[in-house]
């Protein structure tokens, strides 16, 4: 999904005592310690002052202590109510702490103060999104831009919620707009580089975000986003390199946090993937995907026990995701919780019959049960949902040659050759090995 960014627009109190002037100076040079230090200055002297507070509000919000930000914002409001920069940038800190509906409030409150003020409008639409009011968020995007035709922003916001939505064409109007107008902003040029990978051009899409890198290389979305590519390319080292690099930016992000783990686990170090998978969870409690990551990650290490309630949880939050019930039922197998794995493999069936392994899962369980005729049907549902499904070709050849009553050497050999197909020595050298000398008989 391509990348947004909330753009605070600042504008400053013209009329400053000293200590005010030296915070404002240190803003606008992107020094936030200082400026913080110089509006604590300047409080110390006329606390009352809606700019010093405002200045100490800024800079925390900058240095990421936004609750400490949100307090100050608040203190310029209450000191200067109709400031409706204040009222906007109040919003975008409850934004980043995951407090929607308030920042909503904060942002109309600035807009009924100032309705030609285009950056709550921006703003605004960032947060409608976020909140799946799709619609709303497409015309206080069009409004912003109504407003103030040349801010960039609210047209690569409208460009990544036209491009959710499949209006491809579009969306890339809109980057290449907001590139237009400001070419120092480096967002729009990494997202139409983003729709260069989902058009199968990876080549121009890192190109793009590498190009964005080195003319912003503090802009995390496109560090992020090149992770993903790399990723998807299993390019993993250099993937984990990038995704280090974002959350280097955003230590509490729970995306990156996620991602760093399932790099981790795709590189085969099981332990730091459970570290960073631990921390997205708790960042981000109801992060389904992650708590199936982290289950995946303790399965890996052989911590069962760790591993079934990462898995629990997951279905908890997802119970329609057949993956979910898939991996716990693994668990609860390797657990000797028969009757239990049976029921979630058979749960994820039900959600998705052409999850194969599954099937095959319920084959084994219904072997160690003793019915033989459900573990041929669950073979072959399983062979019949994926064709290629090498393990359950093997389980079918080693069936039909053991199974009493079902013997049959022309299958037998028939999956067991299938298998060899299938499988190198390499992904399964006692495997292979095993099947040969079966066919060798």
């Amino acid at each position: 999904m391509p990348s947004r960014v909330l753009v605070i627009l600042v504008v400053l109190a013209s009329v400053a005592l000293a200590g005010e002037r030296e915070a404002l100076d240190a803003l606008r040079a992107g020094d936030y310690p200082r400026a913080l230090a110089e509006a604590q200055a300047a409080l110390r002297e006329r606390y009352a002052s809606p700019t010093a507070h405002f200045a100490a509000a800024f800079a925390l919000s900058e240095m990421g202590r936004r609750a400490e930000a949100l307090a100050a914002y608040d203190k310029v409001v209450d000191l200067s109510p109709r400031n409706a920069k204040a009222w906007n940038n109040r919003g975008t800190v409850l934004e980043k702490m995951g407090r929607l509906a308030e920042a909503e409030a904060s942002y109309l409150t600035a807009i009924d103060l100032d309705d030609r003020y285009a950056s709550p409008w921006n703003n605004l639409g960032v947060t409608l999104d976020k909140m799946g009011r799709g619609d709303e968020a497409l015309e206080a995007f069009e409004t912003a831009i109504d407003l103030d035709p040349k801010y960039a922003a609210p047209h690569n916001n409208l460009g990544a919620l036209l491009y959710e939505r499949g209006q491809t064409g579009e969306a890339a109007a809109h980057f290449e707009k907001a590139h237009e107008l400001d070419p120092r902003y480096t967002l729009p040029v990494a997202n139409l580089g983003l729709m260069a990978t989902d058009r199968g051009d990876a080549g121009a899409a890192e190109a793009s975000l590498r190009e964005v890198l080195r003319q912003d290389p503090a802009l995390v979305e496109a560090r992020f986003n090149l992770g993903l590519l790399l990723y998807k390319q299993k390019r993993y080292e250099e993937a984990r390199v990038e995704m280090q690099r974002a959350l280097d930016a955003r230590p509490e992000d729970p995306e990156i946090l996620n991602n760093l783990g399932v790099l981790h686990y795709f590189l085969g170090r099981f332990r730091g993937a459970v570290t960073f998978l631990d921390d997205a969870v708790r960042l981000k409690p109801d992060f389904q995907q992650a708590w199936d990551n982290l289950g995946l990650a303790h399965y890996r290490t052989g911590n069962l026990e760790a591993a079934r309630p990462a898995f629990e949880q997951s279905v908890v939050l997802a119970p329609r995701n057949a993956f979910a019930h898939f991996n716990l039922g693994c668990v609860y197998g390797d657990l000797g919780l028969t009757k239990r794995a049976a029921e979630e493999f058979s749960t994820a069936v039900a959600l998705d019959p052409a999850l194969a392994p599954a099937h095959h899962n319920l084959g084994v369980i219904r072997a160690e049960e003793g019915d033989p005729e459900a573990e041929l049907a669950a073979y072959r549902r399983a062979v019949a949902a994926s064709p290629d499904f090498a393990e359950a070709h093997r389980s079918l050849g080693i069936f039909y040659r053991t199974q009493a009553g079902f013997l049959d050497p022309v299958k037998s050999r028939e999956h067991l050759r299938r298998y060899l197909d299938l499988v190198t020595e390499e992904e399964d050298p006692e495997g292979v090995r095993e099947v040969r000398a079966w066919l060798a008989e």
